[in-house]
């Protein structure tokens, strides 16, 4: 079952993981995300009708798709996780996974309402 928990008022969820590249713990294919990201919305529709927002931040391992992606295939982003944030726009989507440490305005995104953070390494935000 994929988490979706409250923390002081916020409404966070997260989804383990990077693409399936070498058989490894932890890695799925874009199938396996979406059915991950689905077993979310359940719960997501009930946050709307309960606090009128669907989600505050999304955790994940890996990236979306075309956002701080890279194009090998253990680096590319999640297709699912790109239509959550468009669907349910929470405020902050946090990721690892990825690295360009040279091109800080890479690190961070807008994609509509939400902020996408690459905190690999780390980030300190205020919430």
């Amino acid at each position: 079952m994929t988490p979706q928990i409250t923390v002081e008022g916020l409404l966070l969820a997260g989804i383990e993981g990077s693409l399936l590249y070498n058989n490894g713990p932890y890695q799925y294919t874009q199938t396996q995300m979406w059915l991950m990201v689905y077993q979310l919305i359940p719960r997501l529709d009930l946050n709307y009708l309960k606090y009128g927002r669907y989600l505050d931040i999304f955790i994940s391992h890996a990236p979306p798709w075309g956002i701080h992606d890279q194009s090998d295939l253990a680096h590319q982003g999640i297709k699912a996780f790109r239509w959550l944030i468009e669907s349910f726009q929470p405020k902050y989507h946090l990721h690892g996974h990825t690295v360009d440490y040279l091109n800080n305005e890479k690190q961070i995104s807008q994609l509509g309402n939400t902020t996408i953070i690459n905190v690999t390494g780390y980030k300190v935000i205020e919430v």
